[in-house]
């Protein structure tokens, strides 16, 4: 079954690209280079750009290559036409096999906008290695070695058309297909990054993909060349830009069904027993909040991370001579995570069992007396703003634990869309939702912002101290009844500090 978004906006594709006038400034200048040098050179614009302005899209990522020459040999030419002071204004990227640069690529900006000059290529792999031996090649050579027909297109600049050496890109794009311009196997055994690649566009587009291309990552050649040739940090860059995107349940969804979401965890060497728990990012598609994930990628990109680690989190292992969390391994070497993203992962999983006692004990109440009030406040303020994270991750915790641990113990594999229960999700919802809805009627939404309405300062006046340990303690019984009453103002508290100034001192005489 695919995986699909059934509100992804249509397109229509048309090989007639229609330029923006910028564009054709750019082309024109870079038209004017060629004819100044008496070059007999066709530049032409690659990959992406050609697909998403077929597609009406527009684009910013223009990619030039050329069929004679190297990308810096051109940008020179081309620095001396834009800057005739003698200034270099251009840069060169070296290839870089650990950051999938293979080719070295000149960059400079031409009228405002960055432009990459590359030369056409072919490659050839060895059976060790995902980084080719590269050579000048043909446009057929170049197009051919590319991941998928839709990536393979061509703008001739000189001409002003589209170049489909594939004979398949076009059509591709018309049906909603993703193919490789060769055969699969090879494709992906040359380099085995192309089946994240392959997921990514797969899902950004909803495009359809081949069966052939479903037998080639799961075949076990594939697999094997996937964790020996894709580093982990070109891996997590992959992972970033899918979790990034609109749909990223079904980027981890396709993971599952090519049989590679095993390969992102390295763990150590010694530590416990792994568990298969694989329904937890469908439900979360299913029922995240949508408005939520469009205004924060961020926060969307971390949630799943969280998602895809959380079945690992009381796993422990030594290092270094003291036990250390095995997710905290996998962040750091398996998917080479930023301190942010790890800072998430770590200060989200320890609130999603609480969150799933607090729907529990909620669920058939239509209000909170002041000990429920403070108990749902207090967790609130040290789940912080990840609330929306812990909640989606509870919902999917507990129908995974209630419905659906069973079935993945005995079909590790299922395609859990399809023996989800509505009923039983509709009925978890409600759960979370009323939960919520609490939350806010109790006016608790925003408790973790709340800052007690007295300071410290206020407090050494009121009650003649000096600053010290009571400080805290006192700031902390503000912060309990402002959750308990978040009427309650700045006379009000220091009516009700004066009231305890005895009991509170006491504590800390």
């Amino acid at each position: 079954m695919e995986a699909t978004n059934k509100d992804i906006k249509n397109y229509t594709v048309d090989s007639n690209i229609k330029l923006t006038g910028l564009e054709k400034k750019i082309f024109q200048t870079l038209l004017e280079t060629i004819k100044e040098h008496q070059l007999k050179t066709t530049l032409r614009v690659a990959g992406g750009w050609v697909r998403d302005k077929i597609m009406g899209k527009e684009s910013q990522d223009i990619d030039i290559a050329m069929d004679d020459m190297f990308g810096e040999e051109f940008a020179k030419m081309l620095n001396e036409k834009l800057h005739p002071d003698g200034s270099k204004k251009f840069g060169v990227i070296k290839s870089n096999s650990e950051k999938s640069k293979h080719l070295e690529t000149a960059t400079m900006r031409i009228h405002g906008m960055m432009i990459d000059l590359v030369n056409l290529r072919s490659e050839k792999y060895t059976d060790d290695s995902r980084v080719p031996t590269i050579d000048i090649g043909t446009p057929e050579e170049d197009a051919f070695r590319r991941d998928l027909t839709i990536n393979s297109l061509f703008y001739n600049i000189n001409e002003g058309i589209v170049e489909d050496f594939t004979q398949r890109g076009i059509q591709d794009l018309k049906d909603g297909i993703i193919r490789t311009p060769l055969d699969p196997l090879q494709t992906f055994l040359d380099d085995p990054l192309r089946v994240m690649r392959t997921i990514r566009f797969a899902t950004r587009f909803d495009f359809k993909i081949l069966e052939e291309i479903y037998e080639a990552a799961r075949n076990s050649k594939v697999l094997e060349a996937f964790v020996q040739k894709v580093t982990y940090e070109r891996l997590g860059k992959e992972m970033d830009l899918m979790l990034l995107d609109r749909y990223p349940a079904n980027s981890i969804e396709y993971m599952y069904k090519f049989g590679i979401i095993q390969h992102l965890y390295k763990f150590p060497t010694h530590c416990l027993g792994t568990v298969n728990y694989c329904g937890l990012d469908f439900i979360i598609s299913k029922e995240g909040d949508e408005s939520i994930f469009e205004n924060f990628r961020e926060f969307q990109k971390n949630t799943f991370y969280t998602a895809l680690l959380l079945p690992f989190a009381s796993f422990e292992y030594m290092a270094k001579n003291k036990k250390d969390k095995v997710i905290n391994k996998v962040m750091a070497d398996s998917l080479k995570k930023s301190n942010d993203v790890m800072k998430f992962v770590q200060t989200t999983i320890p609130y999603v069992e609480k969150a799933i006692l607090f729907a529990n004990k909620t669920q058939n109440l239509e209000s909170l007396n002041d000990e429920q009030k403070l108990q749902l406040g207090q967790f609130l303020r040290e789940a912080g703003p990840r609330w929306d994270s812990i909640v989606l991750l509870a919902l999917a915790n507990d129908y995974y634990d209630q419905y659906l641990a069973q079935s993945s113990e005995q079909d590790p594999i299922s395609d859990f869309r399809n023996i989800l229960d509505e009923e039983k999700l509709e009925s978890l919802v409600s759960k979370y939702t009323h939960l919520n809805q609490i939350i806010i009627q109790e006016n608790l939404k925003n408790v973790h912002l709340v800052k007690s309405l007295l300071d410290g300062k206020d407090i050494c006046g009121i009650y003649e101290i000096k600053p010290g340990k009571a400080i805290k303690f006192i700031i902390d019984e503000q912060i309990k009844m402002q959750i308990i009453n978040p009427s309650i103002d700045f006379e009000q508290m220091k009516v009700f500090l004066l009231e305890k100034k005895d009991e509170f001192l006491k504590l800390y005489s």
